[in-house]
């Protein structure tokens, strides 16, 4: 992350000094802040974005260990931070007096509380920023962390009785400006973090899903050569615990997280629907969820979708062999002979009586939506791939997920890219069937990078199944920020917004 001054710079020298400690998510809160506190003279040291090298941590030990105080900026973010963690414990080892920053009103972890004890403490949550930094300047006072003969900032002091001059306000349905655009600086795997850790809470049913409202899309979105392909790539990596530990991210902390990856490259404003069907099962093999009614229903859907005379379901590997043993059971339960492998015939078969079967007692009747789903099938035409009828697939999953006790319920986190490649054809309805699909999956997260901003939560949006911001609260503009998950800006951008912008 930039900082939001070119003049305010870590301290690397001999003298005294405050050792900073924060997440770069809350950067756009504690920068400004420190920045006051630079220009009145305090020496502070704070971790700029040092680039990873093997000696980093013995640099940060050593900064902790020098400083002649701990500041804590504490958010619900920063104290769920192994980093910050770490530089807590290294100070509390080394008794270090602590000043605690709490930029939002809640109640510290235990073992934090404990860490920093009954220290210095200063309120930043609803106050001004002036404020804040004076009540840091008491808390500093006997630390000798101040530059001799720096005091109050010349502009800081007023000389006169002039009222200051208040920002002029942005007139109704004024547009947003292209320099407004660029305040949001939240490093993107803080964003991803913030966003998991939300959608755990409504897969552990912390916080409730309402219904009708989508608060489960992340976007990145900007100008063509920022890497956008590049960072959803390495951030599926993060998740998948397959990147190599980064000293700026450190290690993904969640085990129940399943990743799904849909690669729009080669799409032309369409949907691959079977291509990106294979690879959410394909992602699926991760998980130890008994996926049985989800697999009848998928294999129902690609069997009809079949054209001509196709007898593949297109399933491979692991895959095909898990959806084979999910209709072997269902078969046994069936008291039907159980199919040796995935012929279109048996697949016909074993359906046909699965529906039969229904309000028997059996183990697939808890799935409303299977039934739902084999019933518009045997409506869909050889070959079609009606996205209304994969859309009813898709809600199917959720049920699936939805029976689980919460404590089991994976995430299933869904990376899409690059998104421009279906929004340039909307004509085609085709950004409309991944509308619904969000909205078919409360308990996923999906993570888009592309261009263009959604522009899902516009009331005149047209086509979309959902539309508006009381749809898409996330995919909001304006202040404050919504909170996350939500839609990011990276770099610069893209032509076409910024002509919005610029109106």
């Amino acid at each position: 992350m930039s900082n939001p001054s070119d003049s305010l710079r870590a301290y690397r020298g001999g003298e005294p000094y405050a050792f900073i400690s924060y997440a770069r998510a809350d950067a756009h809160l504690v920068f400004p802040i420190l920045q006051a506190l630079q220009d009145r003279g305090f020496r502070i040291w704070f971790d700029e974005g040092i680039k990873p090298m093997d000696e980093w941590m013995d640099r940060l030990a050593s900064a902790i260990d020098g400083a002649e105080i701990f500041v804590l900026f504490a958010s619900k973010g920063s104290v769920s931070r192994s980093n910050v963690i770490r530089e807590i414990g290294r100070a509390a080892e080394n008794e270090k007096p602590f000043c605690t920053v709490g930029l939002e009103s809640m109640q510290l972890p235990r073992a934090v509380a404990f860490a920093v004890g009954k220290d210095q403490h200063v309120a930043a949550s609803e106050r001004n920023r002036a404020e804040v930094v004076a009540d840091l300047v008491n808390a500093f006072d006997g630390y000798n962390i101040r530059e001799d003969g720096v005091g109050e900032p010349v502009s800081d002091v007023r000389t006169s009785n002039r009222r200051p001059v208040p920002e002029r306000p942005r007139r109704r349905g004024q547009r947003m400006q292209v320099q407004d655009s660029f305040a949001d600086r939240v490093p993107e795997s803080e964003a991803l973090l913030r966003s998991v850790d939300r959608q755990l809470r409504r897969l552990r049913d912390e916080e409730a899903i309402e219904p009708e409202v989508f608060p489960n899309v992340l976007v990145f979105y900007g100008g063509s050569g920022l890497g956008k392909t590049g960072l959803s790539k390495r951030l599926e990596l993060w998740v998948s615990h397959g990147l190599a530990e980064s000293i700026e991210w450190g290690e993904w902390p969640h085990e129940d997280v399943v990743s799904v990856r849909w690669d729009f490259h080669e799409a032309e404003g369409n949907l691959n629907l079977l291509a990106m069907l294979r690879a959410l099962r394909a992602a699926l093999t991760r998980s130890k969820v008994d996926w049985r009614a989800f697999d009848i229903g998928l294999a129902a859907y690609l069997e009809a979708c079949r054209f001509g005379e196709q007898n593949a379901l297109g399933l491979s590997g692991d895959v095909e062999d898990e959806v084979l043993r999910s209709f072997q059971i269902v078969a046994s339960e069936l008291r039907m002979a159980p199919p040796s492998d995935l012929a279109p015939s048996d697949v016909r078969r074993i359906v046909r009586e699965v529906r039969q079967a229904r309000g028997h007692g059996g183990s697939l009747d808890d799935y409303s939506a299977l039934f739902t789903l084999l019933d518009a099938v045997q409506d869909l035409s050889r070959g079609g791939h009606a996205s209304e009828v994969a859309s009813d697939l898709m809600y199917l999953l959720t049920e699936v997920i939805g029976v689980l006790p919460p404590e089991e319920r994976p995430l299933l986190l869904f990376f899409v890219d690059p998104f421009e490649r279906i929004q340039r054809g909307s004509e085609t309805g085709h950004e409309e069937a991944l509308a619904q699909f969000v909205a078919d999956l409360p308990f996923a997260l999906f993570v888009i990078t592309g261009r263009d901003k959604l522009k899902w939560a516009e009331e005149n949006r047209t086509g979309l199944p959902f539309a508006g911001p009381s749809f898409w609260p996330g995919l909001t503009s304006g202040d404050p920020m919504p909170p996350e998950p939500r839609q990011h800006l990276l770099g610069r951008l893209s032509d076409e917004d910024t002509s919005v912008a610029c109106r």
